[in-house]
């Protein structure tokens, strides 16, 4: 009834191809064929039945009216469904919900942090899910349910697959792979081993995953589950094509597509598809690879699954230039970004971008191919920032909430120790006289850590203030080396003009790659820069809503006094588009025209 197959790994294959590697992952896998992975709710609970679940306020509405056990007998399986379908907004709404109904249950609360990170990792958005599948670990540890918490391992796995931490996912993996063990739980050790094989892949030990996924298959093909062994015979036909072995790749991957032609899931025959084209691809069947790439490109879009339907035509852009029709497979790629931009795919423009820059300089037409480079590296760095500003934001809310629950908890017992104190006065008279004398010593001991802790604290800003001023200086140093450096090499371009164009063209990248401050470099900086002004980021991100990432960095920069001319060097701009950059700032903070921006920056707080 459930589409159980939805999350995929797009992977390049060589320089131009990308596969569907994996039909389906941790997200989807769990609830397909494991048991139910939260505790049954409490006996005696009967099942309600909500008429319009896609109505996320009027299911609460209607749960209000409910005890906690029929409330945990709607929404736990609910959200299990939800996920199985992929509806991940609907999700996350019913979600918050069941937080406000049931967020003192640790139950509950595991429940709402593992579906989260499910959810975070589907929207590409890594940090953010990372954190609640730590918190999902923590609770179902402490509550002892193991089919929740290797549900939870095996997400975290998935986490770290996405961020190209193999050893860690692989990590993850046998713990889950302990628990499902410990269980006896057949259809969760198959799982794992799926997704295990998948790590070997990746880390290119290509014979192993081969291995692990054929063993998957015979379990699967044993039991019956055919949709599982389509998903088993499109990895294997991806692992073979790795292996340079195409004739096999070609017969899994049609395996593949018969299992699910027979099931008329258009998306998953589409997976199907692309995956078979690559076989195609690799044994020059080029005419055939065209023609399947185009109906999968149909059954996405049938599907309405805009996620993959990128994907298919990158390949076919691919399948396209290959065969000479390089006007048409560029029209397929500018098509791609138009579409992806529309859809909010930041990622998917980012690839497109990056194979007009490899297909540009493949044709040794350099000044498009370096234009299109810089468009592919600014969507990649927008989309790295704005899921690092997610993930600050959703650490930011843990821990007030946190805090706001620690609060209400010593709140609590302050008033318990109050009427306890007030009960026993009289009896307690010398003990309070005791107290008191020992709550001056106490007092003053303290005074003395306050004064230590202050010194220690003042001794921390410097050393702070010290280490982001060094940085600072190297970055600069580092800037005026890079500017030496593209003097001379402009010269060297000018005086043999026809020397070359090729290792000129890497050198003009290589410069442009070096010039611009890298996210590891930003990431540091504001490391720093937050120890020294702590809490001045969010304080300009929640006054200043509408600041792009840009606006931001050059205001950090303005706060510490850096000049326009090296500020320009370190955001990789020239000086007037600093100067421009200031003028639109200045309009962005609402100054007038005789207000000053630096000094406004520098008081802001």
């Amino acid at each position: 009834m459930f589409i159980c197959r939805d999350l995929k790994y797009h992977t390049p294959l060589g320089k131009h191809f990308t596969c569907f590697i994996l039909p389906a992952l941790a997200l989807v896998l769990h609830s397909c064929s494991a048991p139910a992975t939260d505790p049954a709710p409490e006996k005696g609970a009967h099942i309600t039945v909500i008429a319009d679940t896609n109505n996320a306020q009027a299911t609460y509405q209607t749960a209000r009216q409910l005890t906690g056990a029929q409330i945990d007998s709607l929404y736990f399986p609910l959200t299990a469904a939800l996920n199985d379908q992929n509806r991940m907004p609907l999700l996350l709404q019913h979600l918050n919900y069941l937080g406000q109904l049931r967020g003192k249950e640790k139950a509950a609360q595991a429940l709402i942090a593992r579906c989260k990170g499910h959810a975070y990792n589907y929207e590409a958005r890594y940090d953010s899910a990372k954190v609640f599948f730590d918190q999902a670990i923590t609770l179902y540890t402490e509550l002892g349910y193991e089919p929740g918490l290797g549900d939870a391992y095996l997400g975290l796995a998935t986490n770290h697959t996405y961020l190209g931490d193999f050893d860690q996912s692989l990590a993850y993996r046998y713990k889950a792979l302990a628990v499902y063990e410990k269980l006896h739980d057949l259809n969760g050790i198959n799982r794992t081993k799926t997704e295990m094989a998948i790590d070997f892949y990746y880390q290119k030990d290509y014979p192993k995953a081969v291995d692990t996924a054929r063993a998957t298959l015979a379990y699967y093909t044993k039991v019956g589950d055919s949709a599982n062994m389509a998903y088993s015979q499109s990895m294997l036909s991806t692992f073979c094509y790795n292996l340079h072995q195409y004739a096999q790749a070609e017969t899994y991957a049609l395996a593949s597509l018969a299992i699910r032609r027979n099931a008329g899931a258009p998306r998953e025959i589409a997976e199907s598809l692309n995956n078979l084209s690559l076989a195609y691809m690799a044994q020059n069947k080029k005419a055939e690879a065209v023609a399947v790439l185009q109906e999968s490109l149909q059954l996405m879009q049938e599907a309405g699954d805009i996620r993959q339907i990128p994907i298919v035509k990158q390949n076919l852009a691919a399948c396209l230039n290959e065969m000479g029709r390089q006007t048409e497979g560029e029209a397929l790629i500018r098509e791609v970004i138009a579409d992806a931009i529309k859809a909010g795919q930041k990622d998917a423009v980012a690839n497109a971008y990056k194979k007009l820059y490899v297909l540009y300089k493949d044709n040794q037409q350099f000044e498009k191919a370096l234009e299109y480079y810089r468009h592919y590296k600014a969507w990649r760095d927008s989309l790295y920032n704005e899921e690092k500003a997610r993930a600050i934001n959703e650490l930011n809310i843990a821990y007030q909430t946190q805090q706001h629950q620690a609060q209400i908890a010593q709140l609590k017992t302050e008033k318990q120790l109050d009427a306890t104190r007030k009960s026993l006065y009289l009896a307690v008279a010398l003990l309070i006289a005791m107290g008191a004398t020992l709550t001056v010593i106490y007092l003053a001991g303290r005074n003395r850590k306050h004064k230590q802790l202050i010194e220690k604290v003042r001794q921390q800003l410097d050393q702070n203030k010290a280490a982001l001023q060094a940085f600072t200086e190297n970055i600069i140093a580092k800037n005026k080396f890079i500017e030496e450096l593209e003097t001379k090499l402009q010269e060297a371009q000018t005086a043999t003009p026809l020397e070359a164009p090729a290792a000129m063209h890497t050198q003009i990248s290589d410069l442009y790659q070096f010039k611009i401050l890298t996210e590891a470099d930003w990431m540091n900086f504001k490391i720093l820069f937050d120890k020294v002004h702590p809490g001045f980021i969010n304080r300009l991100r929640q006054q200043f809503p509408d600041l792009a990432p840009g606006d931001q960095r050059q205001a950090l920069l303005i706060k510490l006094n850096i000049d326009n001319k090296e500020c320009a060097g370190m955001l990789g701009i020239s000086a007037d588009s600093v100067k421009k950059n200031r003028y639109r700032l200045k309009k962005k903070f609402n100054l007038t025209e005789q207000e000053n921006l630096d000094d406004f920056v520098r008081d802001f707080a």
